[in-house]
């Protein structure tokens, strides 16, 4: 999810051309289609605001961003759970089951900062 307008203005966005990504959307062209989003009824899957957007990201952008949210969830979570801290056991060494449930919370809950 996008916080404001402003940074919607940050993110790499094209415009749609033949259900393609076409040229590069302008900051004013963003804001304005995060109004229009913003304006829909909430909770409803992200397929459904679809019929509103006039705007995409790429793929490979999608995967950068989540990738860097993913790095910045693993630098948290080791950062926070640390035997020194007085874990149990370091994150790397917490059971799989235990770093996808954390993963799963910290991504859900996109709080950085907090304690589990």
């Amino acid at each position: 999810m996008i916080k404001n307008k402003q940074a919607a203005t940050l993110l790499p966005m094209n415009k749609v051309v033949n259900n393609q990504p076409g040229p590069p959307a302008t900051p004013l062209e963003k804001q304005k289609e995060f109004e229009t989003i913003a304006k829909q009824k909430r909770n409803y899957k992200a397929e459904w605001y679809k019929q509103f957007t006039t705007l995409i990201i790429k793929d490979v952008e999608i995967t950068r961003q989540l990738d860097k949210h993913m790095d910045s969830f693993y630098r948290e979570l080791s950062t926070l759970y640390k035997k020194s801290n007085g874990y149990y056991d370091d994150f790397d060494k917490l059971d799989k089951n235990i770093q996808v449930a954390l993963f799963d919370m910290i991504f859900n809950t996109n709080l950085p900062n907090y304690v589990i």
